[in-house]
């Protein structure tokens, strides 16, 4: 007899293939031949990120992300309603990458008092 275990992906839960991690990053966001856009990163993946603008992105846009500290990313416009946006990465994040971003731009927990 072969017992079979089925588990269930959180891309399956949630519709996403990595979790996102709470980040607060300024940076910019740069289309192809045109000036760099002020941007804040609010949440970050190995896949992707999730953004404020201070400009209208089309889905589909090719973009590149500059962060402090961090080489130029590659990525492409998913979703943009008003002033925010969400990208995919060209290539995930590594495992070095994302913790840097994570523990540099970590939002701090507020604890609720007991």
């Amino acid at each position: 007899m072969v017992a079979v275990v089925v588990s269930v992906s959180r891309k399956a839960q949630s519709g996403r293939r990595s979790p996102r991690r709470a980040i607060s990053a300024d940076g910019s966001i740069v289309r192809r031949e045109a000036r760099p856009v002020l941007c804040r990163l609010e949440n970050i993946s190995y896949h992707g990120a999730g953004l404020k603008t201070f400009d209208l992105f089309e889905a589909g846009a090719a973009v590149t992300l500059h962060i402090r500290y961090m080489p130029p990313m590659r990525a492409s416009i998913v979703w943009s309603d008003d002033f925010a946006a969400g990208l995919q990465f060209e290539r995930p994040l590594t495992a070095e990458e994302m913790t840097f971003l994570v523990e540099t731009f970590a939002v701090p927990r507020i604890e609720a008092a007991a």
